[in-house]
């Protein structure tokens, strides 16, 4: 108690002794009712107004003070405050009025805002994908309420101690828009808490266009375009999740590049910046920039659904490399018995302070044998040691590892198939991947099998090529072919999941959803490669890599996975087999998926 002053908000909430302008998050206060610590966030009225106790004015007379403007805010935060709690959303305890401002009392989150992580160092692609990951749960779960938060903010977004990401500020932002004339509570929400419609004319929309200039100030991820529309042209869209989506995106720009997506000196420039067109291209996002460019869309309907966008996030993050010693060290040849000495660059030889006054003692010429540890011997040893590993490195590259030959041999569609089938910008693209599946017309223009397979008609209606002497079983849904020992599969799913239950994404659907890639999901080490979506003539796919530690046997399993969206159903084909035999898991993959016909 003794950091706390003698200044108490509504009876209960003990300022610090401290003064001046308080620092986001949020001032800390003492709860004399609950002997806790919690957090204070101050929103200026446009006018001084009495205080307020549970709700009613302190004169007695049932009205909340502070007139129209000031009970429109009120109960906008109050809205908000009432949401169910979730735990990637911070707490609003109270929300009161008291000395010509509006206060909300919330949990004090142990972490920093992103503004505060920003302003030691930018974020890695990797590193914002997964505090965008956070952020999106927790926006998914207000977009299912019917709310759309309008303050995602490098202020508001917490990254706990523990490097989990969190959202805050929502009863802050619904006030502030409220300041301003519009309505941010759902419709459902607001007929029970009194907030009144928002602007409908556009003498109205312009009012409170200027009004939001001045309360939320230049701030990008406040501003999408629809928030930006000026009042007297067309009418702007409504703002709804889509905003809440364009803000994700200029945090994500603002946190790789260390900077917003667009010049921040005034609100009114920042706005009319915004809705003259998208900001320059996200060249340092790296894996992250289709993302951050497609989220930065003027379009709201062009942008990526909140589903997409967290197949994507999960993506990036399954494939963030890992951590190694870093290009700021190197290894230098030390005792074969004793593990490799890592040494930071600078530190392998270090020069002699030069000292003055003192005599120069010229050593006479060197033998023509030079000791073993001398630098100059030690330099020849790393460039043969590079020269050695880079050898070594392409006689793998030549010898051991597996090498698409289904082009050399003929087996890659071409002729009339070829180009059925265009990437679509999915994240992390395999330029090595399988190439462009035929149509069922095209399968007469197909080049020969590969040695060794034979187109099978199956009983179940689909056509596919498989490897000669595997057999075939039935498990529920899945028709699998195999040889003896079971180690190898290919298994063929035909409209077992349809889009109405799956979505429409069969990206999406084979990350999160399908079954046959369950193992992969479940397992604690996994990695995924060669991710992308096509397009065909009769609907939509997805293909990819994945490599995972089964959760049963704790083998390494390789799989090739593509899943096609069929008449609103979704087929899928897959081989699987050890880590180890990458190569026949390819080479029987790009064979089925290039033959592939359903005839329903």
């Amino acid at each position: 108690m003794d950091e706390y002053g003698e200044r108490v908000l509504a009876g209960r909430y003990r300022l610090p002794w401290t003064s001046g302008e308080p620092e986001p998050p949020g001032i800390r206060a003492f709860d004399t009712y609950s002997g806790q610590e919690v957090l204070l966030r101050e929103v200026p009225l446009p006018e001084v107004v009495t205080g307020e106790i549970d709700g009613r004015a302190a004169s007695g007379d049932g009205e909340p003070p502070g007139g129209p403007v000031a009970r429109r805010a009120l109960a906008a935060a109050r809205a908000a405050a009432a949401l169910p709690d979730h735990p990637a959303l911070t707490q609003v305890f109270d929300v009161l009025i008291e000395d010509g401002s509006l206060w909300i009392v919330s949990e004090p989150v142990p972490g920093r805002p992103v503004a505060a992580l920003l302003a030691d160092r930018r974020l890695t692609p990797y590193r914002a994908a997964e505090v965008a990951a956070d952020v999106l749960r927790a926006l998914r779960a207000l977009h299912a309420q019917g709310w759309t938060h309008r303050n995602v903010t490098a202020h508001t977004v917490l990254v706990c101690d523990d490097g989990r990401a969190m959202l805050d500020g929502l009863a802050l932002g619904a006030a502030e828009e409220a300041l301003c004339g519009y309505d941010p509570v759902p419709r459902a929400v607001s007929a029970g808490h009194g907030t009144p419609p928002g602007p409908a004319s556009r003498p109205a929309r312009e009012r409170a266009r200027q009004a939001r200039l001045a309360v939320v100030g230049p701030v990008t991820e406040r501003w999408a375009p629809e928030q930006a529309a000026g009042a007297f042209g067309d009418e702007p869209p409504p703002v709804g999740p889509a905003a809440d989506l364009w803000a994700l995106g200029a945090l994500l720009f603002r946190c790789v590049h260390g900077h917003a997506p667009y010049p921040e000196e005034g609100a009114a420039e920042l706005a009319r910046l915004v809705c003259a067109g998208p900001p320059g291209l996200a060249e340092e996002c790296g894996p992250l920039r289709p993302v951050v460019e497609a989220l930065l869309r003027a379009d709201p309907d062009q942008r990526p659904s909140a589903g997409e966008l967290r197949a994507r996030l999960e993506v990036l993050v399954r494939s963030a490399p890992e951590p190694g010693v870093g290009s700021r060290t190197l290894q230098v040849p030390a005792d074969p018995h004793l593990l490799p000495v890592v040494r930071r660059r600078g530190e392998l030889v270090r020069p002699a302070r030069r000292r003055t006054r003192t005599p120069v003692v010229v050593p006479p010429p060197a033998p023509r044998g030079r000791p073993a540890g001398s630098p100059r011997r030690l330099g020849f040893v790393l460039v043969g040691l590079i020269f050695l590993l880079l050898a070594g490195a392409v006689l793998y590259a030549l010898f051991l590892l597996p090498h698409d030959t289904a082009g050399a041999q003929g087996r890659r569609p071409g002729g009339a198939a070829a180009g059925r089938m265009a990437s679509t910008g999915a994240a992390t693209p395999s330029e090595g991947s399988a190439g462009d599946r035929p149509t069922p017309s095209d399968l007469a223009t197909m080049p020969p099998l590969g040695a060794g397979f034979t187109l099978r008609e199956d009983p179940a209606g689909f056509a596919v090529a498989v490897h000669d002497g595997w057999t075939r079983s039935v498990r529920g849904a899945e028709v699998v072919y195999a040889p003896g020992d079971d180690a190898l599969r290919l298994i063929v799913v035909e409209g077992r999941d349809t889009a109405a239950s799956y979505g429409a994404d069969p990206f999406g659907y084979q990350l999160r959803d399908e079954p046959e890639l369950a193992g992969f999901r479940a397992s604690s080490w996994s990695s995924s490669a060669g991710l992308r979506t096509l397009e065909t003539g009769g609907g939509s796919a997805a293909e990819g890599e994945f490599t995972y530690r089964d959760p049963d046997s704790g083998a390494a399993r390789y799989v090739r996975n593509l899943a096609v969206l069929r008449a609103g159903r979704y087929d899928v084909v897959l081989v699987t087999g050890p880590d180890e035999a990458r190569e026949t898991v390819s080479e029987c993959f790009e064979q089925a998926a290039a033959t592939y016909r359903a005839d329903g």
